[in-house]
């Protein structure tokens, strides 16, 4: 499955664009990249203690980056998120296909016979 970089090109170019502005709080290149890996982690369960540690940050800085840019934050994390559920939906559908068939229902209880019923 191919994942778009598309939702991090948007951002990089909007900040971009609000840095030339001059406006306040906006993050760098830097922290967008790597936003953009922690959306990804985040939307497929990983816990916020290893996205920190793979990306070298100290604790608590990358679930802090929801608070402090969030239009950054979930831009980045819709797709993200869309993404680990394609993604999911893959695995699934794969693991189903190497599950025997299922074997017939045997009905429970006395069948009626045909036409059967009262008067």
């Amino acid at each position: 499955m191919q994942l778009s970089h598309r939702p991090l090109i948007v951002v990089l170019l909007v900040a971009a664009k609000e840095r030339s502005e001059g406006k306040p709080r906006v993050p760098s290149s830097a922290v967008l990249r790597d936003m953009w890996f922690a959306t990804l982690q985040w939307a497929q369960g990983a816990p916020w203690e290893l996205i920190d540690a793979a990306l070298d940050r100290k604790p608590g800085t990358c679930e802090r980056w929801r608070w402090d840019y969030p239009w950054y934050w979930d831009y980045l994390y819709r797709p993200a998120r869309i993404y680990a559920l394609r993604l999911l939906a893959e695995v699934a559908r794969a693991v189903l296909a190497k599950l025997p068939p299922p074997k017939p229902r045997q009905r429970r209880g006395k069948r009626k016979p045909p036409g059967g019923g009262c008067g």
